[in-house]
């Protein structure tokens, strides 16, 4: 079992104890525990494709540069940027595509794919991984491939799967965290369970994975209460 596994289940085990414990919506352990279990094949199935990506596209793309472009130099490789600098930068970079990407996806003929990341009317933690294979794939390799063309080193890469885990079980948990000086800047659990609403109006906005300023640049916050919302699709 490789260290990031052992990471991700600690993870899942804290945020599942935390709900239990702290939730805005409170629920005995055995609703919990039949909630966790539907997403379990989901939670199997998406944890393996990032890992898989990374080391296929990655290896396909820069031969495939280097075919195409002999003596091609990654754009970032000259400035000799330390590794805490290239994180932020792949971060951000994630964290935008992942934006654009999320938007792009309430396309009608797209939204095949993201419905059933939308299907359950229960949002938890877990509630990250419920995703379209297909989606996962387009999204993950679109930003591994912009890494590839920066020359982000290959180990970031599964550091900032890691991230993105904790900030997806965060986003998705039913922890009663939200504030509107937080949301200036970055996504709480209840900004992004307005996304998460019935209503059509809401689920088209609160699109931002981490960073609310994409929300704020392309017009798409909404502040919308959160009494008595309903979750899911109609």
């Amino acid at each position: 079992m490789s260290s990031n596994t052992i990471v991700l289940l600690i993870l899942s085990f804290v945020f599942f104890v935390s709900e239990y414990f702290f939730t805005y919506k409170k629920t005995n352990l055995m609703d919990r525990l039949t909630q966790f279990i539907k997403d379990i094949p989901f939670f199997c199935f998406n944890t393996i494709i990032p890992a898989y990506l990374i080391k296929t596209i990655f290896f396909y793309y820069i031969s495939f540069l280097h075919w195409a472009s002999p003596g091609y130099v990654p754009l970032l490789e000259g400035f000799e940027l330390s590794a805490g600098l290239l994180f932020f930068i792949g971060f951000l970079i994630s964290d935008f595509v992942g934006y654009m990407t999320h938007r792009f996806l309430y396309h009608k003929k797209l939204w095949i794919l993201h419905r059933m990341h939308h299907s359950s009317k229960v949002v938890r933690w877990h509630s990250s991984f419920r995703f379209n294979p297909l989606e996962l794939a387009l999204t993950t390799s679109l930003i591994y491939i912009i890494y590839s063309l920066l020359g982000i080193p290959k180990y970031l890469f599964y550091d900032l799967l890691i991230f993105n885990y904790f900030i997806n079980y965060m986003a998705h948990s039913e922890l009663p965290i939200g504030n509107k000086y937080i949301e200036k800047i970055l996504v709480t659990p209840n900004y992004h369970r307005v996304h998460h609403s019935v209503d059509i109006n809401n689920q088209r906005s609160n699109y931002a994975g981490v960073f609310t300023i994409w929300d704020r640049m392309f017009c798409s916050v909404n502040d919308t209460p959160l009494k008595n919302m309903k979750l899911g699709i109609k």
